[in-house]
């Protein structure tokens, strides 16, 4: 299995009720062509890793699938290995964890603890530590 992660991501899709009603044929519904299912197992990965100098323990390793990327909005799936680093977004960017635990500590404020199901909000400007307790799977939509 080339893609474990997106075919988790599918199974979770496929198991939610509002989402079985999107197997309608495009041409019995003139709103599919705006309407599309996002996890296709030919989406090719893209591996990487925060910079050495901003990592603070283990050896954290990101794959993410972009799943869409038009007119600035983008969104995809993104794996991370445990491990910590510092980071500073310089983008807007929801979140909904899949899988996994990490906690997410903004400079100067109080450890967030984030587990499967639990959706957040990250602003331009945050300046915050990533802890990766356990491989985490998040979905994303990042507004540049």
């Amino acid at each position: 299995d080339l893609h474990p992660p997106i075919d988790r991501f599918r199974q979770v899709l496929q198991n939610q009720t509002s989402m079985k009603s999107l197997k309608a044929d495009t041409a019995e519904s003139p709103l599919m062509s705006d309407l599309i299912r996002p996890v296709q197992a030919d989406v090719p990965p893209v591996h990487g890793a925060p910079p050495a100098d901003d990592v603070l323990s283990g050896d954290p390793q990101f794959t993410s699938w972009q799943l869409e990327d038009v007119d600035g909005p983008r969104c995809g799936l993104w794996q991370c290995t445990p491990g910590s680093w510092t980071m500073t977004y310089d983008v807007w960017e929801y979140v909904r964890i899949l899988e996994g635990h990490a906690v997410i500590t903004p400079e100067g404020g109080a450890p967030v603890d984030l587990r499967a199901g639990d959706s957040y909000i990250l602003r331009p400007g945050l300046v915050c530590t990533w802890d990766v307790r356990e491989t985490v799977l998040k979905d994303f939509v990042i507004r540049a």
